[in-house]
């Protein structure tokens, strides 16, 4: 609950932010709303955290490579996963441009990001519930079983009206498109 109103808040003090200094300066207050919006959220965070009772430990350097180690491993095959996304997407892009046209590397390049922008916004929401969740029923392999089905549930039918419009629209366009065929 208390991750959820950080989360609002902070977009909410944004959004505050962000409208009138859009309004006032158009295209010349990005750079400006990108510091104040990185401020204002180390701020909230630094807010959170200092509420939080932390207890400090003595960690020995063979502890910490040890421990270390798994998230460098973790670490290294989720960076490697990043960027074999970036160079799939890349080589999409390059078919695009050679079948196709510039116009219809920006069509894709808008309808990727419309798609991940919000894909992550439904799986950061729902994360926020589902981790909690998952680790308390952890001991319990049904009730681990039955959490994870329900949020895939939860998943399926938040994603699903969105992915329907996109091939609902993709239909719609289709005739619209002269050198490639979606």
């Amino acid at each position: 609950k208390k991750l959820a109103l950080a989360n609002m808040f902070g977009g909410l003090t944004g959004l505050v932010i962000n409208i009138p200094l859009f309004y006032i300066w158009g295209e010349d207050a990005i750079v400006a709303v990108l510091i104040i919006n990185a401020i204002v959220l180390f701020f909230i965070a630094k807010y959170n955290v200092s509420k939080l009772n932390i207890t400090n430990c003595s960690v020995n350097w063979k502890q910490v490579f040890r421990r270390g180690s798994l998230m460098l491993k973790m670490g290294f095959l989720i960076g490697l996963t990043g960027l074999m996304d970036y160079l799939v997407i890349y080589i999409i892009k390059v078919g695009i441009q050679k079948y196709g046209s510039l116009e219809e590397v920006g069509l894709y390049t808008a309808g990727y990001a419309i798609i991940t922008q919000y894909v992550s916004l439904i799986f950061g929401a729902i994360a926020t519930d589902y981790y909690p969740r998952l680790s308390a029923a952890s001991k319990d392999k049904d009730e681990y079983s039955g959490v994870i089905n329900k949020q895939f549930e939860i998943l399926i039918l938040v994603l699903l009206p969105m992915i329907m419009f996109f091939i609902a629209l993709t239909t719609f366009c289709k005739s619209g498109f002269s050198g490639l065929s979606l």
